[in-house]
């Protein structure tokens, strides 16, 4: 939702010219995804067992399943950088790099699982490990482009005023109204 909703929302600022904007609501959507994401990462590893049973774990699988949750939850941030960043880099003109960075990853993964699950044998865990280390790689990509190599689109340092973050949280409000719109 935050990248679709980010994405609309910047690509109406750029189109009317006004690129801080568009670099405040990049921001801002950046900034809020991976707070919310880190909360959630924090209340899920404190309660594994209680998350496990609501997503439909049994007794039975619940070791198996606290193995992989206890290296995919906390690499999730890392996947929200990601999925929202590629849409913010396709939108800065660089689609084929933004196609990088779901490509990469993804052999990333592929090579890591295969490493981690059978010369390493690590089981279950390996292949969360490498899903979590796919995300850090994507998420890096991300954050080298954006720092680096974007055309128009940077982390816009933000204001933490009253007005501001009144500001912010409409922004963000109307990012997530559009991103469910669309998906």
């Amino acid at each position: 939702m935050f990248g679709v909703g980010a994405s609309i929302v910047v690509s109406v600022h750029l189109a009317r010219g006004k690129v801080i904007t568009a670099n405040i609501n990049v921001a801002q959507a950046f900034i809020i995804s991976v707070l919310i994401m880190l909360i959630l990462t924090i209340l899920v590893m404190a309660n594994m067992k209680l998350m496990a049973k609501i997503l439909g774990s049994s007794d039975l699988l619940f070791p198996y399943v606290k193995d992989y949750m206890r290296w995919i939850i906390p690499a999730l941030s890392f996947g929200v950088i990601m999925g929202i960043g590629m849409f913010i880099v396709r939108l800065d003109g660089s689609p084929k790099y933004a196609m990088m960075c779901n490509l990469i990853p993804g052999i990333v993964n592929v090579v890591l699982d295969w490493l981690f699950i059978f010369p390493i044998p690590m089981g279950i865990s390996g292949a969360a490990l490498a899903t979590g280390l796919t995300q850090l790689v994507g998420c890096m990509m991300v954050l080298v482009y954006m720092t680096h190599f974007s055309n128009h689109l940077h982390f816009y340092r933000l204001k933490f005023s009253m007005k501001s973050l009144r500001l912010m949280l409409y922004n963000i409000k109307y990012q997530v109204q559009l991103g469910a719109q669309r998906m």
